[in-house]
């Protein structure tokens, strides 16, 4: 309707470890065998897609693969997690940009909108850890 762009995704449930490690090797079929994902800004070799748990994350943030292999063990220690439930997992496609939230309060008649967030930062110091937001 209003022409914003949105990431495609896969949704992949506790039981499909399988299907979710073909989903990536269906995309990176040349970085099999080297492990590698180039990851340079302004590249067109940019990541292709983040990994995340499904539903709310709990602060958990996205996890964005550095290399094939890493693809793969970011998928096993999700689908088999320690000290937490197993849940569905999310592929999507990563898009780079600005991300901001809009928050908006309605009383059935008018709407207020709150000022712009934007809360996207890594969960460590010195710019390391997960993406958080």
């Amino acid at each position: 309707y209003f022409d914003i762009p949105t990431a495609s995704y896969e949704v992949f449930h506790s039981k499909e470890l399988t299907r979710a490690l073909d989903y990536i090797t269906k995309y990176y079929p040349h970085n099999t065998s080297n492990n590698n994902l180039p990851n340079l800004p302004n590249s067109p070799n940019l990541p292709k897609f983040v990994i995340k748990r499904s539903g709310l994350a709990g602060g958990k943030g996205v996890y964005i693969p550095t290399s094939y292999k890493n693809a793969c063990e970011i998928i096993q220690q999700l689908f088999f997690p320690q000290n937490s439930k197993q849940e569905d997992i999310i592929i999507e496609e990563y898009i780079k940009g600005v991300e901001c939230s809009l928050i908006g309060f309605c009383n059935g008649e008018n709407i207020q909108f709150a000022p712009q967030s934007q809360d996207y930062k890594r969960s460590h110091d010195n710019n390391i850890g997960l993406k958080k937001g």
